[in-house]
């Protein structure tokens, strides 16, 4: 994660468990204060058009969102290959 927000990592908690088994959720503290969540995408989701890309999907969303003035959480980046969004 440091790598991907630019800044050392104090802290990482789990967010209390919902009932959404393909992902998790943390809250990641920064040395400099600063927070994060970050939603890890634990299993792949199958559907009838093949395995769907959760974290994509959102990311394209919240950044539509965001960009046309909804007051929505803005993704500040992605990292596809450890799966998961901050």
């Amino acid at each position: 994660m440091r790598r991907i927000l630019g800044r050392p990592v104090a802290r990482v908690e789990a967010a209390p468990a919902r009932a959404i088994p393909s992902s998790q959720v943390y809250d990641v503290v920064c040395d400099d204060g600063s927070r994060f969540a970050v939603k890890a995408e634990l299993n792949a989701v199958v559907g009838a058009t093949g395995r769907a890309d959760l974290l994509e999907t959102e990311w394209q969303a919240l950044s539509l969102l965001a960009a046309r003035g909804c007051a929505v959480v803005q993704p500040v980046a992605v990292d596809r290959g450890a799966r998961f969004l901050v």
